[in-house]
């Protein structure tokens, strides 16, 4: 029952005019019937009306929301994602190729597992040895390309470089490859941060892929950049969520574990966790434990600390953590689990990052055993 719109403004009569719409479809359908994860779209501007320097347009949408009867679903889980938006003159439905070489997606963490991790857990073995990138070509046909990468400290100063050197990059369509010459798409990580144990560390991490000398038609999606942060907490997502994450069964009590390995000792003070909001916040009331567990065999073990109230979701803005301080600090060594006891059948909607895949430290137990979390992403914890 969901559909996009898009939208052209009239200026003479002050008013929007809906020019294109599309009814809502599954994105697995999509793929079923082409192969690709997006549909091509070419709309002629050929009305007078809009021949002006006011001319704008806006896309809108009507989404449905989740007749589900478990609280807390409903949210915000209808989307519809619009990708590479051009206008110009001189062009025909015929043209869905451009000369433009870009990236694909957000550039990734130089550490084995983490985003982010504490300074003084940092180790060079917490390292990668190779970069994954994803890197395409939207022109008709194969195209030179650079790639090259550069690691700075905050203040500027170049930490590393790599030059991936001049290869060849198939186009996109219709075989829906991207680039596979290994010294552009798994560049090798030769070096090791070298972070102050005691203080806030940023490396701003910068990926460019260039066509040729001169480039190509678009540069802004030639270069992206990580920020690679060594503060006092573990990350394993990027701090956006794409979906939600919970807990469902017939049990009031659900347990939800979260897997850090540690190398050296340190104290736990709070944890940030991110929920994602509801319709009529109705998750905002599912009470639970904030629990840590120590490690049996690589399940969670003994609970070496629970809350003693009773805390609940909390909202901030779009993908803001909020803090739950520990009732006292809590010393820690070696492979611990975070996360917590809910005492509620209700979906706790807990932010979930599709870009970064952590299942294999997601744990939870609904009934006597622990289980190992399927789905694919990371917790916003």
């Amino acid at each position: 029952d969901d559909s996009l719109m898009l939208d052209f403004f009239d200026a003479k009569y002050n008013r929007w005019n809906t020019v294109w719409a599309s009814a809502g479809f599954e994105l697995d359908t999509l793929y079923a019937n082409t192969g690709l994860f997006f549909k091509y779209v070419c709309i002629a501007i050929t009305d007078s009306t809009y021949f002006s320097n006011t001319f704008r347009f806006r896309f809108r949408n009507y989404c449905s929301l989740d007749n589900s009867a478990k609280p807390g679903i409903a949210g915000n889980t209808d989307q519809w994602n619009i990708d590479y938006i051009y206008i110009n003159n001189l062009r025909s439905c015929t043209d869905s190729t451009i000369r433009d070489i870009a990236f694909v997606l957000p550039a990734p963490s130089f550490l084995e597992d983490y985003n982010a991790m504490p300074s003084k857990q940092f180790r060079p073995n917490n390292m990668k040895t190779n970069a994954e990138l994803t890197i395409t070509n939207l022109y008709s046909t194969a195209l030179e390309c650079n790639y090259s990468y550069v690691v700075e400290q905050g203040n500027g100063s170049v930490v590393n470089t790599y030059s991936g050197g001049h290869d060849n990059i198939s186009p996109f369509f219709p075989s829906g490859q991207y680039q596979t010459a290994e010294a552009h798409a798994n560049p090798p990580i030769d070096f090791s941060f070298t972070v102050n144990t005691n203080s806030l560390s940023i490396f701003k991490i910068k990926h460019i892929i260039k066509n040729g000398i001169t480039g190509d038609l678009h540069a802004e999606n030639d270069t992206i950049v990580f920020n690679q942060i060594f503060d006092n907490y573990y990350a394993y997502d990027d701090g956006s969520a794409e979906n939600g994450y919970g807990l469902t069964s017939s049990n009031n009590v659900m347990m939800l574990a979260y897997k850090f390995k540690l190398n050296t000792t340190d104290t736990l003070t709070a944890i940030d966790m991110f929920f994602n909001q509801t319709m009529n916040n109705e998750n905002s009331e599912i009470p639970f434990y904030i629990t840590i567990w120590d490690d049996n065999n690589g399940t969670p073990g003994t609970i070496i600390y629970k809350s003693e109230k009773y805390c609940y979701p909390k909202f901030g803005e779009m993908n803001q953590y909020k803090r739950y301080v520990l009732e006292r600090g809590v010393k820690v060594n070696g492979t611990i689990y975070v996360g917590f006891e809910q005492h509620s059948r209700s979906f706790i909607n807990l932010g979930f990052d599709r870009n970064n895949d952590a299942r294999q430290h997601i744990y939870y137990k609904t009934g006597m055993e622990w289980q190992q979390s399927i789905l694919s992403g990371a917790l916003m914890i």
